[in-house]
């Protein structure tokens, strides 16, 4: 990222943080509104951001990895910044709860989409062990 990246991401947040204050001062009612927009817009421009370095990920994990291990990877990458979005939202909201539960369903998932790539680790390890 470069340092004029970093600069408008975080006067887009700041402002964010200001409008989300006033609006929740002056209309209560409108206060998840502005968190929700506020939210879209800084991931939007955070993609924006990580598109260049996705490139290159693909770039490499096409030459280090098959496209089931690496499709996995991205599901997984995917996964962890949903939920931890996600869960986010909902602490900001009051709901710790409801938050907890989905970084729990998160890390099961995560554990689910691992099993193939630890069966075929485990039979490379078979392999290697009976050599």
């Amino acid at each position: 990222m470069r340092e004029m990246d970093s600069f408008k991401l975080c006067a887009a947040a700041f402002l964010c943080t200001v409008v989300i204050v006033a609006v929740r001062q002056y209309r209560q009612d409108f206060a998840l509104t502005a968190r929700m927009a506020a939210t879209v817009i800084l991931l939007s421009f955070s993609a924006a951001l990580l598109t260049p370095t996705l490139r290159w990920l693909e770039q490499i994990g096409g030459e280090a990895f098959d496209s089931a291990s690496a499709g996995v990877l991205w599901r997984a990458l995917a996964i962890v910044c949903l939920v931890r979005v996600c869960s986010a939202f909902c602490r900001d909201c009051g709901e710790p709860g409801v938050a907890a539960c989905l970084e729990f369903a998160g890390k099961a998932e995560l554990m689910l989409l691992c099993i193939p790539l630890l069966e075929r680790l485990l039979q490379a390890v078979r392999t290697l062990a009976a050599w």
